[in-house]
Parts: C-alpha cells; structure tokens; sequence
C-alpha cells in the first residue's frame, strides 16, 4: 500500500509494529502520517531516535514486550 492509497482511505494514523531502524516509520511519518512505532528493543528505538534529530516529523516511539500487549486502548486506531 502506498501513501495514496492510505490518503484515499482517509488512513490517519498508522501503527508500526517492530519498527526496527524506522525507514517505514520515518517514511509514513515524513507522508503526513500520525505514526506510532512499537519495538521490543530499546536499540531499535534509540536508533530512531537518533534518525528523527535529523528530521522535522514528530513520531510516538515506544519500547514495549509483546507479553504485555499493545499499549492502546481498543478504539485507538
């Protein structure tokens, strides 16, 4: 799916489960996209965060164990 496609189905915001290095995240984010970034290792969101002092986005990053479950509640996306 590409940003067109989620601006025609009205996609306002955007869930990255496992953002990793965060170039989805970085690129849905810089497409006017509210993203919220999940990983389970603190690295992973170090080193997006390093990315994002680079930038002018702004993306919710959290660190979080899946045993515990999405940090959302149900309605939220």
């Amino acid at each position: 799916m590409s940003c067109s496609d989620f601006n025609k189905q009205r996609v306002k915001k955007l869930l990255d489960l496992g953002c990793g290095q965060g170039r989805d995240t970085i690129f849905f984010a810089s497409n006017d996209l509210d993203v919220h970034a999940l990983d389970s290792t603190s690295i992973a969101i170090e080193n997006v965060y390093k990315k994002l002092r680079e930038k002018t986005i702004s993306i919710d990053l959290k660190h979080f164990d899946a045993r515990q479950g999405i940090p959302f509640s149900n309605n939220f996306f």
